[in-house]
């Protein structure tokens, strides 16, 4: 069975023109089967959260007392800030910037690089408009709490759409303070599902080893020994589970930029 190449009309093997629109047999091809391209790969796929949890914990093996001192040194600095510059607009400018060289920090250290306390002041190199697009994105959560009965909600899920603020503003010195807002809303679409997936499972997780724990520890006579390994793991908790926190944000820039790149 032959087609015509100009209208595809369906015509007889001995056609001599097309009865339809008159195109002449030599201009006939048989019929091919309609060929149904492969879906283009999907760019914007990351890789699972496990996947990522195995990597933040690789990450922490490697180097975890590191980044714990220069957590540790983060938090003293964020307090002594508090106690010597009591006024919010003072003091909240410079622990934004104490915070995206903390998330310098951890960016580092997912990629591989070298890290050391020195990063935690990287911000203040480019202050005015680090400082001016942190406060720029918790301007921007407060409005949205205020909103009534919704407000918490709303925090929750522009938080998820904000949270890659600071990368973009530490990565990408020619976006203003006011634009790293909209890129990270860009940046997060298609994500926020599986962002705020990742740090709900970390705290599940936690608390249920918690759970166990203490009902294992109301076993008589063996149950101080579980009792023991729960303050343990708290004690684990107190100081690792906030550097785990980072890195998963970390992880999350890294990952989908990596992907938007392709």
């Amino acid at each position: 069975m032959a087609f015509c190449t100009g209208c595809g009309n369906k015509l007889e093997d001995d056609a001599v023109f097309c009865n339809s629109c008159g195109r002449a047999v030599g201009a006939l091809q048989p019929q091919q089967d309609f060929y149904s391209p492969p879906p283009e790969p999907d760019v914007r796929s990351i890789c699972s959260i496990f996947e990522i949890y195995h990597r933040v914990l690789a990450i922490l093996k490697t180097k975890p007392l590191l980044l714990w001192g220069i957590s540790l040194m983060f938090t003293l600095l964020a307090v002594v800030a508090f106690f010597l510059v009591l006024i919010p607009i003072i003091y909240l400018p410079i622990v934004a910037t104490l915070q995206v060289g903390m998330i310098s920090v951890f960016l580092a250290g997912y990629r591989g690089n070298q890290i050391d306390t020195a990063m935690l002041f990287s911000g203040f190199n480019d202050f005015k408009r680090i400082a001016g697009g942190m406060l720029w994105m918790w301007l921007w959560l407060l409005i949205w709490a205020m909103i009534p009965l919704a407000g918490i909600v709303m925090v929750v899920i522009k938080g998820f759409a904000y949270i890659f603020v600071p990368y973009i503003l530490l990565t990408q010195p020619d976006v203003s303070a006011t634009e790293a807002l909209k890129r990270s809303v860009e940046m997060t679409r298609g994500y926020k599902g599986k962002l705020f997936g990742a740090y709900v499972l970390t705290y599940v997780i936690v608390w249920a080893c918690f759970l166990i724990l203490y009902l294992l520890g109301l076993i008589p006579f063996v149950g101080i020994v579980f009792l023991i390994i729960s303050v343990i793991f708290a004690l684990v908790c107190v100081a690792f589970l906030p550097l785990f926190i980072g890195l998963i944000g970390a992880a999350f820039f890294d990952e989908i930029e990596s992907a938007n790149n392709r």
